[in-house]
C-alpha cells in the first residue's frame, strides 16, 4: 500500500503515472474496438453462411419438388418411349437438374440421355440412406459413363422408382475475399465435402466455444432444418485489419488521442483523490504520531515534563510536520479529531516507562476547541492519566479569543486538575492584554525571543517578556534554547522556571524518548554538538 501510494502522491513519478495511465486506457480502448471488430466478424460469418446455406435449401426444394413431378407425370410404363417423352418433360423443369431415370431393384433401368440400359446397372449401397424424412438416398461422386455421360462425375439421387442426376455444384460465389468456406453432407456423424476449402467442418468441430478464435480465426457452422447439408465459414482473426493499413492507422491514431485526453481527466480525478487534502481528511486520526520535546527545569536541570508535538504519517510512510498539515485541518474543521488522536496517543504511549513524579505533558489545543463542550471531549472527565502525570493544556493561540467562553473552560479545566498555558506568548495575538484577562497557569515564551541573536532587539525583549510574565504571577516556559550560552542566561535568571530546545533535545519517538530520559543527568545531558542558531519551530 505504502509503495502504490508513493507511486500515487509522489510528484517525481506523475509522468510516469501520466504515460501508465495512457497505456492502460489505449490498451482497454484497443480491447474494446477488437471486441467489437471481433462480434462484427462473427455477424459477418453467420450471414454469409446463412446466404451460402439458402442456395442448398433451394436445391433440395427443387430436388424434391421434382420428384413431386416425376411422381404425378411419369404415369407410362418405365422405359417404354411414352415414358421417355414424360422424362424428357421432367428435364425441361427450371431447376438446373437435367437427367432423370428409373430405378428397379437398386439398379438404373433407363435414363433419359442413356435410354434403355443394355444391362441394368447396380448402385450398390448408397452412401446416405433413404432413412430420412424425404426417403431420399444419395449416391455420392459417381462416374456418369454408365449413363452415356463420359468423364463427369455427380451425385446420383433415387426416390423411390425415379432417380435424378444433381451436378456437383460450384463453390458459393461472392464470397469477400477475407473468407472462406466448405460445404459438406453430413449423416449420422458422417460427412462428405462438397465445396469450398477442404477441412474447414473438422476444424469447426473442434473449436471450442465461445468468443475466442480457435487457431488463429473464428468458425461458423450452419445446417439446413434437416441437417444434410452444413455450411462452414471462418475467418482469420488478422480480417480485424481489413481496414487497410489507412484504416488501421486511423483507428490507431484515433485510440491514441482518445487514450490522452482520457488520461488526462483521469490522471486530475487520481490528483483530486490522492491529494495531500483529501489523504489528510481521509486518514487524519490513523495517520497521527506524537513525537515528545523534554521540559527541563532552570533550577535543578531535571526533565519535568514534555511538550506533545503532532506529526502525521503519510500513506507512503513519510513524516508531514504541522506547518503543512494544520492549516487543512483548520480549513476541514478537523481540529479536534486530530487533537483526540495525538492525546489517546500521547498518553497511551507514556503510561508506561517514564517513572517520573509529577510529570507534566502539555498538549496543543487549538483556539476553536478551546470551549466547555469541546474540552470534555478531549479530556473527558474521569478519563485515566498516567500514575504521577498531570496534563496542561496549551492555547495555540492563532487568533483572537472569545474571553468568556475561554476563561470559562480554563476554570473547569483547573477544577478537574489540568493546568493551562499560553503559548507563543509575545506574538501574533499572544501579548499582555490576552495575558491580563485569562486566568492561566503559565506562559510560554516564544522561541523568536530565545533563538534571536545576543544583543538584538529581540533578545534584549526575551528579558521584558521574562519580567511581564512574571509580574502576572504565571510559571515561565521559555522555548527555543538552541545554545549553551542562552541556556545558561536562562538558568541565572530566577524568573525563568522550564526552558526548550533543541539544545537539551530534539522532539524524540516515544522510544527515543524513554532512552533520552533514562540517561539525563541534569545539566550533563545535553549533546556535545550545538544545533544551528536558527531552525523552524518542530512542533
Amino acid at each position: 500500500m505504502a509503495g502504490l501510494a508513493r507511486f500515487l502522491v509522489s510528484e517525481r513519478y506523475q509522468k510516469p503515472l501520466i504515460a501508465l495511465i495512457w497505456l492502460v486506457v489505449f490498451v482497454l480502448c484497443m480491447a474494446v474496438v477488437l471486441i467489437i471488430s471481433a462480434a462484427n466478424m462473427r455477424d459477418s460469418l453467420r450471414t454469409e453462411t446463412d446466404k451460402s446455406l439458402a442456395e442448398y435449401i433451394r436445391l433440395r426444394t427443387n430436388v424434391l419438388s421434382t420428384f413431386d413431378r416425376m411422381d404425378e407425370w411419369l404415369t407410362a410404363i418405365p422405359c417404354s418411349p411414352e415414358y421417355m417423352v414424360q422424362l424428357r418433360r421432367v428435364a425441361f423443369l427450371p431447376d438446373g437438374i437435367n437427367e432423370f431415370g428409373h430405378v428397379r431393384d437398386g439398379a438404373v433401368i433407363c435414363s433419359g440421355n442413356a435410354g434403355t440400359l443394355a444391362q441394368p446397372v447396380p448402385l450398390g449401397p448408397p452412401d446416405i440412406s433413404g432413412e430420412n424424412p424425404f426417403a431420399v438416398s444419395f449416391w455420392l461422386d459417381r462416374d456418369l459413363a454408365f449413363l452415356a455421360l463420359e468423364g463427369l462425375t455427380a451425385t446420383i439421387v433415387v426416390r423411390g422408382p425415379h432417380m435424378m442426376v444433381v451436378p456437383m455444384q460450384p463453390p458459393p460465389s461472392g464470397l469477400p475475399g477475407w473468407l472462406d468456406q466448405e460445404v459438406v453432407v453430413q449423416s449420422e456423424g458422417d460427412w462428405w465435402h462438397r465445396s469450398g476449402t477442404p477441412g474447414l467442418y473438422a476444424t469447426a468441430l473442434d473449436a471450442p466455444s465461445g468468443p475466442f478464435p480457435h487457431r488463429g480465426s473464428y468458425f461458423h457452422t450452419g445446417c439446413d432444418p434437416v441437417g444434410l447439408h452444413c455450411v462452414t465459414s471462418r475467418i482469420p482473426f488478422s480480417g480485424i485489419f481489413n481496414a487497410g493499413v489507412l484504416g488501421t492507422a486511423i483507428v490507431l491514431l484515433g485510440t491514441a488521442i482518445f487514450a490522452a485526453m482520457a488520461a488526462v481527466i483521469i490522471h486530475g480525478r487520481i490528483r483530486q483523490h490522492w491529494s495531500f487534502d483529501a489523504r489528510f481528511r481521509r486518514h487524519v486520526e490513523e495517520g497521527v504520531v506524537c513525537a515528545y520535546q523534554p521540559l527541563m527545569s532552570t533550577r535543578t536541570g531535571e526533565i519535568v515534563g514534555c511538550e506533545v508535538l503532532a506529526r502525521w504519517r503519510d500513506l507512503d510512510g513519510t513524516i508531514v510536520y504541522p506547518n503543512v498539515f494544520l492549516p487543512v485541518a483548520e480549513k476541514a474543521n478537523l481540529t479536534l479529531p486530530l487533537t483526540l488522536a495525538v492525546v489517546r496517543t500521547a498518553l497511551r504511549e507514556l503510561s508506561s516507562g517514564i517513572g517520573r513524579k509529577d510529570f507534566q505533558i502539555n498538549f496543543n489545543i487549538s483556539p476553536r476547541d478551546f470551549s466547555v463542550e469541546t474540552l470534555a471531549t478531549i479530556f473527558p472527565p474521569g478519563a485515566p492519566v498516567p500514575d504521577g502525570m498531570r496534563i496542561v493544556a496549551e492555547i495555540v493561540e492563532t487568533e483572537s479569543l472569545p474571553v468568556e467562553p475561554v476563561q470559562t473552560a480554563i476554570a473547569r479545566l483547573r477544577e478537574r486538575g489540568i493546568a493551562t498555558y499560553i503559548d507563543d506568548f509575545g506574538v501574533g495575538y499572544s501579548n499582555m492584554h490576552t495575558l491580563a484577562l485569562l486566568d492561566v497557569e503559565g506562559v510560554k515564551i516564544d522561541r523568536s525571543f530565545a533563538m534571536a541573536p545576543d544583543n538584538s532587539i529581540m533578545a534584549r525583549i526575551l528579558g521584558l517578556a521574562i519580567e511581564m510574565s512574571h509580574a502576572s504571577g504565571r510559571a515561565i516556559v521559555v522555548e527555543g534554547v538552541e545554545t549553551r550560552e542562552r541556556l545558561e542566561m536562562l538558568r541565572a535568571n530566577p524568573l525563568v522556571d522550564i526552558a526548550q530546545g533543541y539544545y537539551i533535545a530534539r522532539p524524540l519517538t516515544i522510544d527515543a524518548f524513554r532512552t533520552f530520559l533514562a540517561a539525563w543527568t541534569p545539566f550533563g545531558g545535553p549533546p556535545k554538538e550545538k544545533p544551528a542558531s536558527r531552525r523552524r519551530k518542530a512542533g
